[in-house]
């Protein structure tokens, strides 16, 4: 139980006890005279229902009715006037006559009402009040006063009166009040508080008994009392004023609590200690959380390093394969331009000695020959650096500009041809359906750069020669367009499903993966291309991502972009990939999409 309900508990006790020790005091002290009744059977009256009749106190309880009556008769006639009216109106109203102890007629006004009105067997309770006045009110008066008496005597809580009508100079006591203060009761009894020192502050008492005259009441007021043996207790105080003819009676109650006074400078006394425990670990925490702070943005650094540093391995990749294919049309023109050169210095020759008409036939064949060779080789090779150009411009910037999507994805398949030709994989694209973009292609260029290479890295084992990736487009609605990239390997464990696009996570570490790929993916895809990515896959049958983008993309997207936008945590990183379900087929089939 809590220090506060515990207080709760030890303030109720005394109003609890004073509303218990009120309501008894009503009953007993009550002019009218009550009786609860049961089978005709008396279960409890008051003091004044007994005065009625001149019964001692308790003498009449689980006494027969009968006894109130002075002949069988006239029980049963009163019987068969007021039941019959209790069960018709649930109440009954109306003088009766009854008879006191000794036989005397007593004519009493009665009300009387089913203490339960939906269920008479609980009984009756009846209102009585004595019509037969000098006689009614004398016995009434003495048996009150005799009830107080013992009522006072027997409380089991300290109590005190003191009357107006001496200047409350005396004060009589009850046992419980000796046995708490330690008094003893012939020498102390009829002495005022005031006179036996009990009060470490006298004027405390002295105020109290002007609010009592006033008709004030005091509930619960904390003071500071003293024992016998000098000990000071606090004591929660209560009073009540009866105001009679030519006095007021001012009636005490005296509640110890100083038991409870020591528990509450104990709580207080914790209360402060753990404050400024809270305030000590509060610094503490602060201290820790800025550390933790500058540690994030350290790790938030190097990610977007490392990140940067992904997208430019992509741009070595694609600088290497374009080198590559650009070293066979160049090598073939400096193959021609030497040969040329030989066959221009051999015709020199035979002009100085003597040109033939057979010469000159064979050296414009020849000259012919090269330049046909040159030609088409330096064409060759322009439209290699051009497309390179083109995609090399998209990869290192975020320039949106129109453009159709098969060409694009023709340059970057042209560019990564020579890395698809080391892995000993093959590359195939089926564009069922052109479109033309508002967008970014750059980062497209990006995304499916790494999808291809996520694949050749994840996908097949290495030295594999049937491994196979398959790129397809569709048109989604009349504003969006999927791209996916599927292949047809190892596929992805499920228990690698739910961190697929979390930086840093894969499978293979220290062989080439560095767990950023799909992270790239993932975060230029749903950042700045404003779409989304999906995985389909089944371990062994090999995996598809497809990524849904709208034909224009959110202007807002622009400025977010800076290389890779902050992962949003709608997916994990992927370090196989996930299996389509169902079977594989090279011509993809796309994904339901949910462009932004």
């Amino acid at each position: 139980m809590h220090a506060k309900d515990s207080l709760d508990i030890a303030r109720s006790f005394p109003l609890a006890e004073r509303m218990f020790r009120e309501q008894q005091m009503i009953f007993e002290r009550a002019a009218t005279g009550i009786l609860s009744t049961r089978d005709r059977h008396i279960q409890r009256c008051n003091p004044a229902f007994e005065a009625i009749f001149g019964w001692e106190h308790d003498h009449m309880q689980g006494l027969s009715t009968r006894v109130m009556y002075a002949s069988d008769q006239a029980w049963a006639e009163n019987g068969a006037l007021v039941y019959p009216a209790l069960s018709a109106h649930g109440r009954f109203d109306g003088d009766l006559c009854y008879c006191d102890r000794w036989g005397r007629p007593i004519w009493c006004r009665v009300t009387a009402s089913w203490v339960h009105a939906d269920n008479p067997d609980e009984g009756a309770v009846w209102l009585m009040e004595d019509v037969t006045h000098a006689r009614a009110a004398s016995i009434a008066l003495q048996e009150s006063e005799t009830r107080f008496v013992r009522l006072f005597d027997q409380s089991p809580m300290p109590m005190a009166y003191s009357s107006s009508s001496d200047g409350f100079s005396s004060t009589i006591w009850n046992d419980a009040w000796f046995q708490t203060f330690g008094f003893d009761r012939a020498t102390a009894q009829g002495r005022s508080g005031l006179a036996l020192g009990v009060w470490v502050n006298p004027q405390e008492r002295a105020h109290r008994l002007d609010r009592a005259l006033r008709g004030e009441a005091i509930d619960n007021e904390e003071a500071q009392l003293r024992r016998a043996n000098g000990d000071v207790r606090w004591v929660s105080l209560s009073s009540r004023s009866f105001a009679e003819a030519n006095r007021t009676l001012v009636v005490f109650t005296y509640f110890d609590i100083t038991e409870r006074r020591l528990a509450q400078q104990e709580v207080l006394e914790l209360n402060a200690q753990l404050e400024e425990r809270v305030a000590r670990r509060t610094a503490q925490l602060l201290s820790v959380n800025h550390e933790l702070t500058q540690t994030l943005a350290t790790l938030e650094r190097a990610r977007d390093q490392l990140v940067q540093s992904e997208k430019l391995a992509a741009l070595g990749s694609l600088v290497t394969g374009v080198a590559h294919e650009l070293n066979t049309p160049i090598g073939n023109c400096v193959t021609a331009v030497s040969a040329f050169d030989y066959r221009v210095s051999e015709f020199a020759e035979l002009v100085d000695v003597g040109l033939k008409r057979s010469d000159l036939h064979r050296f414009l064949a020849d000259s012919r020959q090269a330049t046909d060779l040159l030609t088409r080789n330096i064409t060759r090779a322009a439209t290699l650096i051009s497309g390179f150009k083109q995609v090399a411009v998209d990869q290192t910037s975020s320039q949106r500009r129109h453009f159709s999507l098969a060409t694009a994805i023709s340059e970057i398949l042209v560019a990564l041809k020579p890395i698809v030709a080391k892995s000993a994989c093959s590359l195939t694209h089926e564009i069922q359906q052109d479109a033309q973009l508002d967008s970014f292609p750059g980062p497209l260029g990006q995304v499916l750069t790494h999808l291809i290479e996520n694949a050749i890295l994840h996908g097949y084992d290495k030295g594999q020669t049937a491994g196979n990736i398959a790129i397809g487009t569709c048109c989604v609605g009349s504003d969006c367009v999927a791209l996916t990239v599927r292949d047809f390997g190892r596929g992805i464990p499920k228990e690698h499903s739910h961190h697929l696009f979390e930086p840093f996570f894969t499978t293979r570490l220290g062989q080439g993966g560095s767990g950023l790929g799909l992270y790239v993916v993932h975060n230029i895809t749903t950042g700045v291309l404003g779409g989304t990515v999906e995985v389909d896959s089944v371990e062994g049958q090999g995996a598809a991502f497809t990524i849904t983008i709208p034909l224009i993309a959110p202007a807002s997207r622009r400025a977010i972009y800076r290389g890779v936008a902050r992962h949003n945590g709608a997916h994990g990183n992927l370090c196989g990939q996930l299996p389509p379900s169902g079977a594989l087929q090279p011509v993809v089939q796309c994904a339901p999409a949910r462009c932004l």
